[in-house]
């Protein structure tokens, strides 16, 4: 049976400071593993007691791709920058800094979707030539968060997932489900042992 709780008392599990994991699953997989799942978390609902969250992100890289470079590369130190709105309305500017697997989300809320409203704030975090960013990718989908039993664990289901590329002015569509697993331990987690036991494994993308 499904257990819900508020987006106010999944707040309380903060993790700024994270390690994350993601898995690509699809539909027949989700639909093996819903009885686990809601045997070990609760779902978050919205403001309006749904349990889908809407999500718009523009990702900025350099006119080299340099972030995008230093992920395919796996170099220890990178970063990522985006400006995100969320299902309330809100936007903040955002970016995240992997470092030796550690990851950590630095961000401040912004009115527009130009990040060079706000120079200063990017020049401050981030690591590469903020003169040189461009939109890359405009990317939207659904997402369901859980927390688990013992409100330790965030995981994320990421749904009917679309972005449109600026390099090719195309639209694409993605039709499985990404799950993401947060957590402060690098420890694996009973969901990282479950989705391994049936064969799926960590995916290595931003």
């Amino acid at each position: 049976m499904a257990r819900f709780i508020s987006l106010e008392e999944a707040k309380q599990l903060k993790l700024d400071k994270r390690y994350c994991t993601k898995y690509v699953l699809s539909r027949d997989v989700i639909r093996q593993l819903i009885d686990f799942i809601l045997e070990n978390f609760k779902i978050v609902r919205n403001q309006n007691g749904g349990i889908l969250f809407s999500y718009h992100s523009i990702y900025f890289d350099t006119s080299d791709y340099k972030m995008n470079k230093d992920h395919i590369e796996k170099k220890m130190h990178r970063q990522k920058i985006r400006v995100r709105e969320y299902e309330s309305g809100d936007k903040f500017l955002e970016i995240k800094d992997k470092n030796n697997h550690l990851t950590t989300k630095k961000r401040t809320q912004i009115n527009s979707y130009d990040i060079h409203d706000n120079t200063n704030w990017v020049s401050k975090n981030l690591l590469y030539d903020t003169k040189d960013l461009t939109k890359k990718l405009d990317v939207f989908y659904y997402r369901i968060t859980l927390i688990s039993n013992n409100n330790l664990i965030r995981m994320t289901l990421d749904l009917n997932l679309r972005y449109f590329n600026y390099s090719n002015n195309k639209i694409y569509y993605f039709d499985d489900t990404i799950i993401e697993i947060k957590r402060e331990s690098t420890e694996k987690t009973f969901i990282d042992e479950k989705l391994e036991s049936i064969d799926i494994l960590p995916q290595h993308f931003s």
